[in-house]
């Protein structure tokens, strides 16, 4: 199995909720053709790039897989009929998620140093004389 990211754009006449239901549904597609479901991101709702259908704001949701590369055909016929997509993006993660998990640890370590720092007191000024 190979690991692909699959990013969603749901439609904005539907509310978070039915967004993340849509999600859950392309999620039990890719389990049914073999896959699973790694991780799953919801970013909210987004200003596109340019309209879509005279849209202007989507629903970004960001799924993890790992499938079968003879599975994607079909995942991907079924990505074409749901209605309730504007767009989606499937691509194959050559990193595993690594860099993902690389960036957040990165991020974790600096807010940490962050926090020890603002507790750490100041040194004395030294009074010029």
């Amino acid at each position: 199995m190979r690991n692909y990211e699959l990013m969603l754009i749901v439609r904005p006449s539907l509310d978070l909720e039915a967004a993340v239901e849509t999600a859950k549904k392309v999620a039990e597609q890719a389990e049914s053709l073999g896959g699973q479901v790694v991780d799953t991101k919801v970013w909210g709702r987004r200003k596109l790039a340019y309209p879509i259908e005279k849209l202007a704001e989507g629903t970004y949701i960001l799924l993890n897989l790992a499938m079968p590369p003879a599975a994607l055909k079909e995942l991907d016929f079924n990505l074409k009929l749901n209605e309730n997509l504007l767009r989606y993006l499937l691509v194959k993660d050559e990193t595993g998620g690594q860099v993902v998990a690389e960036a957040q640890a990165v991020a974790e370590e600096s807010v940490a140093e962050e926090e020890t720092e603002a507790e750490e007191p100041a040194p004395p000024e030294a009074a010029d004389s």
